[in-house]
């Protein structure tokens, strides 16, 4: 079975090499990997790529595994990550279809970043109405022959998907970014062309 990282609001490349499968398997007994998809994402907005990242709570003493990682709520990321989307997508066409969910998502305190990380992927799979069926692991998986555990989601690779961005009428087509840059500027129309453009 194909193994995944969990990902923060994960990269449309990493949707697209999700829908290949219809049965894949995200370890959370991996080692955690820092400033990586596991609690990263970007956003476009006006002044370009923008990183989100989710604060962790830091244990120096030993490696942890995914599963074990915690948010750090003691710095106001979740209205910083709120703020940031509003003031990118507001103006998208289907932000307010979609933003009391994606709203609602951040808010929620979850005590792991695994739990925030499935519950954003099972509303876009629920949104997008994608083929899907995800299992969780927290015991390491072994390597398999297909492996994205070590795949870099957030670079800036080229997609065979194309659409119309809030910003793209002074800008370049920017690759890669959230799934939330997808749906909100496509709505729907995103599982056409995550089905269509598979990579």
């Amino acid at each position: 079975m194909p193994v995944f990282p969990t990902a923060y609001f994960p990269s449309i490349g990493y949707i697209q090499k999700l829908i290949h499968f219809e049965d894949i398997q995200i370890d959370l007994g991996e080692h955690y990997i820092k400033q990586t998809i596991r609690n990263r994402c970007e956003i476009l907005t006006s002044n370009g790529v923008l990183k989100l990242s989710v604060p962790i709570v830091h244990d120096k003493t030993k490696k942890l595994g995914t599963h074990e990682i915690e948010i750090d709520y003691s710095q106001r990321w979740q209205s910083i990550h709120w703020r940031a989307i509003t003031s990118a997508y507001a103006s998208s066409p289907y932000f307010d279809d979609y933003a009391l969910e994606i709203k609602t998502l951040i808010e929620q305190e979850d005590t792991f970043l695994y739990s925030k990380n499935q519950a954003i992927l099972a509303k876009i799979i629920e949104l997008l109405a994608l083929p899907i069926q995800i299992h969780y692991s927290k015991s390491y998986v072994e390597e398999e022959l297909h492996d994205f555990r070590s795949y870099d989601f957030l670079q800036r690779e080229s997609l065979s998907i194309k659409y119309q961005q809030v910003f793209g009428y002074d800008q370049a087509f920017t690759d890669n970014l959230s799934s939330l840059d997808l749906l909100f500027n496509e709505g729907p129309m995103a599982r056409t062309l995550l089905l269509n453009g598979q990579k």
